[in-house]
């Protein structure tokens, strides 16, 4: 599948030329099957008998059966013309127009009769409505497939290979080229028999990489061949063999589609003995529930088809229904193609909400219909002439019988009435409190509040105190605290609040945007504010703040209602409670002595600096092939920058980090950090798991006070590969020796410590070719926003133009020039950041062969 990759960053013309051949697809068949519907013939067979054409079967519910034909009758004239044969008795059906009277005259049981015969304007069988349910259904999941992923090769390949299958089904029932001997008919006649070899052959072709890719090495260009020649070949020599040498029929398409199966059956027998040792383990396991929901369905549809000719339909619509919907299933539940759909919450309580007021509505009016027609025969109390006695209600005379049953009507209407609106009072119940819709607990929710001013001496605890109320207690799906530092606003905690896999920060731009808005009322909705693309982006719904003399101290964010309702009016004043009551905190706070803060920050600083300097390798490896330098330059207050290097036998791993925060606790932090890479490491994972095992033991085992961007690079020293991945962390700087470029390797992946679940999920590796000369620069952020005078950063770009120009160098003469650069644009600005760089260049006699 190489050969296309081309269009793998062209995803645009991809989705144009694919909408375009499936609208051709749906003009065509639309056609069709408008022709097909307007041919009114039965399903009937019939014979010769003694020179009479006599009715061998006739379809159920069709136009002869309604006329009152019968198995057995013979038919004489139709529209007072003799009828010379079986071919002519069908012609009269196929060439009349809808609402024509053909008048039939039959003989039956030795008496002639005369039945009159109106056809349909517009006739289908069910199995045929059934078989383009089918087609359409596959053009359905093909067309969300490649239109969703248009740059995966796989992708494409899926929705090109449902097309020949939609069209076959569609176009599977045969017009005859007597009665319309036009384009369409021989055209149709042409893709009815060419149609199921293709699609086999495409299908066969797309088992080689979905749901992943089968084989670990490319299958050869002749077995590629041989997947779309052989079932083809097949085909023509069956066709030609059994309709001109043995001439057989009836039986002969399901002959052709065994001798097809077999074909394609034996194309994999093939592709699998000759490449058995490189058959891919994951794809074995990932295949078990699509090939199973392929072979259920035809398994299933042929065994319900075996019946009889009314069940032919029930089993195609089963097709048409399960092996999609198993397919779409088996999509979204292995993410192929990195494909999921979310059910809104909101849109799931609209409907069972529904589906349970139309369930009780539709259950009493079937009781109150059902009672009348009831007659109870019931145990009731009769007082008659000073006694009382309990008789059977037949017992009595009609005229009490009567009053006695309109009572218990009365009585059981309303203990209905009074059963189902305590059901419906009880399940509307159950439905808001799981979908989040009952009232907010507002005096619990004050209570939690007003103890947010005297029980926090530090903005962390009061901002994950906050940020956990306001989801426990208003029911959102996300919120954030952001607070001043470093002159912005920063996410100082969070509840599943996304910003693009960084954490949300505003600066004082952004401030002086919202400041007239906020200023005017300190709670509104994301909708009103200059910045609503960004905020939807991260998830806010709504924003409040909290103001000190007019300017914004700290804002909180809060994203979907779990009820996913707008907010309320309640839900308003319960927030404008809340800013009031953190702006009490916050003003708690900042009665403590500064002078005590600076001399204990400083202290901090020094025992931070310490540790983050022991914490770095004393040594570089030595490796063949590879020239390595290292360096991390402390700034005046500690960010916890670090590297590190995890050799193996045959591979060794290249780390660069950054631990979020400042001080003693970030260091320490980042010697912990340090010490789970290599315990995980002796386990020798693969670099995703490293990560992944990682942030899972940062989230079971350490108390999470900051978070961690990172990046690692291993080098396979016996299968020369080279494989990346970046947590949150910058990219990866590759001067090609080649190109004489520098190109940056940005795969997907968040911060370390950020979220439990989706940290794997979203984690992406990515391979790297390299050659002799190439460069791989590792770079922390104090590199890229290294600032002069006038607070602009360096950026990627020019340290890009500075590896680039020294490429001729060795690996230290590149580091030197890379921390020269830095120190010459910063001048005499103070930083406050490590800027930490790890080179590696590969020697010009260890070249790498790219993998396939």
């Amino acid at each position: 599948m190489t050969g296309w990759s081309i269009y793998n960053n062209r995803p645009q013309l991809v989705r144009t030329v694919y909408i375009v051949v499936l609208m051709l697809v749906l003009a065509l068949s639309s056609t069709w099957l408008v022709r097909f519907a307007t041919i009114t013939t039965d399903q009937n067979r019939y014979r010769d008998v003694d020179g009479k054409v006599v009715i061998k079967s006739i379809e159920e519910g069709g136009v002869s059966d309604r006329a009152g034909l019968k198995v057995g009758d013979a038919i004489v004239k139709i529209n007072g013309n003799p009828v010379k044969g079986m071919v002519d008795a069908n012609n009269y059906l196929v060439e009349s127009s809808g609402g024509d009277v053909l008048e039939y005259t039959i003989e039956r049981d030795g008496k002639i009769l005369v039945k009159s015969i109106i056809t349909a304007d517009f006739g289908l069988p069910l199995y045929y409505i059934a078989l383009v349910v089918t087609g359409l259904a596959f053009l359905l999941i093909g067309s969300w497939v490649i239109l969703k992923r248009p740059q995966y090769p796989a992708a494409r390949l899926f929705g090109w290979a449902n097309i020949p299958i939609a069209l076959a089904l569609i176009m599977s029932m045969q017009i005859s080229r007597f009665h319309y001997p036009d384009t369409l008919t021989i055209l149709g006649s042409i893709l009815r028999v060419g149609l199921w070899p293709i699609a086999l052959s495409v299908y066969m072709h797309l088992l080689l990489y979905f749901p992943c890719r089968r084989f670990a090495r490319p299958v050869p260009v002749p077995m590629y061949v041989l997947i779309y020649v052989l079932p083809v070949s097949v085909l023509m020599l069956s066709v030609f063999v059994l309709n001109f040498v043995f001439h057989v029929s009836g039986i002969g398409g399901l002959i052709v589609f065994a001798l097809l199966f077999a074909s394609v059956t034996a194309v994999q027998i093939i592709l699998a003995r000759n490449m058995k040792n490189t058959q891919r383990v994951e794809y074995r396991e990932r295949s078990r529930p699509i090939l199973a929901a392929i072979g259920f369905g035809i398994l299933y549809t042929a065994a319900m088809s075996l019946v009889g000719r009314h069940a032919l339909w029930q089993a195609a619509f089963f097709g048409g229904v399960a092996v999609p919907a198993l397919l779409f299933r088996s999509i979204i539940h292995q993410r192929i193609f990195d494909l999921y759909v979310v059910i809104r919450r909101g849109s799931l309580y609209n409907a069972l909400s529904a589906g349970f007021h139309a369930t009780l509505l539709a259950l009493f009016i079937a009781i109150l219909v059902m009672l009348p027609s009831r007659d109870p025969d019931l145990p009731v109390i009769n007082i008659s002439g000073g006694r009382v006695e309990v008789i059977q209600l037949k017992a009595l005379s009609e005229e009490r019988r009567e009053t006695f049953e309109r009572r218990i009507f009365l009585v059981t209407g309303m203990l209905l009435a009074v059963g189902f609106w305590w059901t419906y009072r009880k399940g509307k119940r159950v439905l808001d409190r799981r979908f989040y819709r009952a009232s907010l607990d507002y005096r619990r929710a004050l209570s939690a509040f007003s103890k947010l001013s005297h029980s926090h001496f530090d903005r962390l605890s009061l901002a994950e105190t906050v940020v956990k109320d306001l989801t426990a207690l208003m029911h959102v799906k996300s919120a954030a605290f952001l607070s001043y530092s470093d002159g912005k606003l920063v996410q100082l905690a969070d509840n599943r609040l996304s910003a693009g896999n960084e954490m949300m920060s505003l600066d004082e731009q952004d401030l002086e945007h919202l400041k007239p808005y906020l200023e005017k009322n300190s709670c509104v909705a994301v909708d009103n504010l200059p910045l609503r693309d960004r905020f939807r982006e991260a998830g806010v719904e709504f924003l409040t703040a909290v103001l000190r003399d007019g300017e914004i101290e700290a804002l909180l964010l809060l994203g979907e209602k779990q009820s996913e309702t707008n907010y309320t009016r309640e839900d308003i004043e319960l927030l404008e409670a809340l800013t009031t009551n953190v702006g009490d905190a916050l003003m708690t706070m900042r009665f403590y002595d500064a002078a005590r803060e600076k001399e204990r920050m400083r202290k901090e600083l020094e025992v931070a600096r310490s540790i983050q300097l022991a914490s770095l390798p004393a040594e570089l490896p030595e490796l063949p092939g590879m020239d390595i330098a290292a360096h991390s330059q402390p700034a005046l207050e500690v960010g916890g920058d670090f590297y590190d290097f995890l050799p193996r036998y045959d591979s060794t791993t290249f780390i660069i980090g950054d631990v979020s925060g400042k001080g003693t606790s970030a260091a320490l932090y980042l010697a912990r950090i340090q010490g789970i890479i290599r315990t995980i490491e002796s386990y020798q994972p693969t670099l995703w798991e490293l990560f992944v095992r990682l942030n899972t033991q940062i989230f079971d085992h350490i108390e999470r006070r900051s978070y961690l961007t990172m990046a690692g690079l291993r080098v396979d020293l016996l299968k020369n590969e080279v494989c990346f991945l970046r947590a949150g962390h910058l990219p990866l700087l590759h001067f090609n020796a080649l190109s004489r470029e520098v190109v940056l390797h940005q795969p997907a992946g968040m911060g370390v410590g950020l979220d439990h679940h989706l940290f794997g999920d979203q984690l992406e590796e990515s391979s790297i070719f390299t050659r002799g000369g190439d460069i791989l620069v590792l770079l922390s952020d104090g590199m890229s926003e290294a600032m002069n005078e006038k607070g602009e950063e360096l950026g990627l770009e020019g340290i890009s133009d500075c590896i680039a120009q020294h490429a001729d160098s060795n690996a230290q003469e590149i580091l030197e020039a890379l921390f020269t650069l830095v120190g010459r644009y910063t001048g005499s600005t103070e930083r406050h950041d490590d800027a930490t760089a790890v080179v590696i260049k590969f020697a010009i006699s260890h070249e790498r062969e790219p993998r396939t």
